[in-house]
């Protein structure tokens, strides 16, 4: 399974920084991802939107901004998360994503380079216990009768 990145959001901080920087640790990580101007389209491919309920069955893990239906997909899906927050919510969820064991805890986007982005992306590669807890949540998520709760609350 190849990891994800989902830029969408953090397009809106220092998105093409970020772009910049994560495709230079993968072209140096793993031979992968060069500037987006010259990318390797085997490797990267650029779309303006993913359908994540397809994308995410697909990929060992996702690096993304931390916003709630991102991660919580990502949790369903049983897929690894290094977030890499901007704003209100997505701290928790960075914070929540390192204290359930499905990920590196990420790095606030103004703090992102190099030096702290590459031993992140390396945990997140090569500690198993990450994806064996992103499993057990998967599976725990798809246990759960959403439907029956969400009823009572109305009703009740």
């Amino acid at each position: 399974m190849e990891p994800f990145l989902a830029i969408g959001e953090l397009l809106k901080a220092k998105g093409h920084q970020v772009i910049c920087l994560l495709s230079e640790q993968f072209r140096y990580l793993a031979g992968g991802l060069v500037k987006p101007e010259e990318y390797n389209n085997r490797l990267f491919h650029f779309v303006p939107e993913v359908p994540y309920h397809w994308m995410f069955p697909r990929v060992y893990g996702v690096i993304h901004h931390g916003g709630a239906g991102t991660t919580h997909l990502a949790l369903k899906y049983g897929c690894v998360n290094l977030i890499i927050p901007h704003i209100i919510d997505q701290f928790v969820w960075n914070s929540r994503i390192r204290q359930l064991g499905v990920g590196s805890k990420g790095m606030n986007i103004h703090q992102v380079n190099r030096k702290r982005l590459e031993p992140k992306i390396l945990e997140l590669i090569h500690t198993a216990a990450f994806k064996e807890n992103a499993k057990k949540i998967a599976i725990q998520m798809k246990k759960e009768d959403f439907c029956e709760v969400l009823y009572r609350a109305i009703v009740e």
